[in-house]
């Protein structure tokens, strides 16, 4: 019994060092802040990820806001592997961008990312999510950073709920997000996206990456 209890003890250490040891894999070009999220009654997590040439730079640039930001761009934070965001971004010599990534809210995630309430599965807080990234983020990202802020160079990308929430942002405010990346489209969950498709006429200007 005091072997197993003591192979027990040592697993248990194994794992919390493994977890306190955990390494970090985004790039030196990430970092990220917190910043008030009224319409959502809690306080955000947000990654930025900003060229290699920012700091020598006077250009301005375009911003891709990105949904699930515990993904984008760290194993240490994403429960799936990371995408590896910074690591392409930083492959480029070309069409360089500042991207945005937004924590979600856990459990809240669904409510977040879903424009409109299913009634087996909740949901229907996107309006608010989409007030918060338009309305507090957005304007704070263009104060503290350089970026080019017209609908032209802005863009909203998303994976499943994400890009549900991509695909409706860019469709309900094109004067905001002139694109939307959609990795992939989540239509399953809401019900009256043809609503949506029919009160919102798409743009030839709107761009759509599937």
């Amino acid at each position: 019994m005091k072997v197993i209890l003591a192979i027990h003890i040592y697993i248990l250490i194994a794992v919390c060092s493994l977890t306190v040891n955990a390494q970090s894999t985004a790039s030196k070009n990430v970092s990220h802040f917190t910043i008030e999220a009224p319409q959502l009654n809690m306080t955000k997590k947000i990654w930025i990820y900003l060229p290699s040439s920012y700091n020598s730079s006077k250009e301005t640039y375009p911003v891709i806001y990105m949904a699930d930001g515990q993904n984008l761009f760290d194993n240490e934070t994403s429960y799936v592997g990371e995408w590896g965001v910074d690591e392409f971004m930083d492959s480029l010599i070309t069409k360089q961008s500042i991207v945005v990534g937004i924590e979600h809210g856990n459990a809240k995630r669904l409510d977040e990312l879903t424009p409109y309430a299913n009634s087996e599965y909740g949901g229907g807080n996107g309006d608010n999510y989409l007030d918060f990234v338009i309305n507090t983020l957005k304007p704070y990202i263009d104060q503290h950073y350089k970026t080019k802020s017209n609908a032209q160079f802005t863009t909203f990308w998303g994976s499943s709920l994400g890009g549900l929430m991509a695909f409706y942002a860019v469709v309900k405010y094109p004067e905001v997000f002139g694109n939307a990346g959609v990795f992939p489209l989540h239509f399953g969950i809401v019900k009256r996206f043809t609503i949506l498709q029919e009160q919102h006429k798409f743009q030839t200007a709107q761009g759509f990456t599937f």
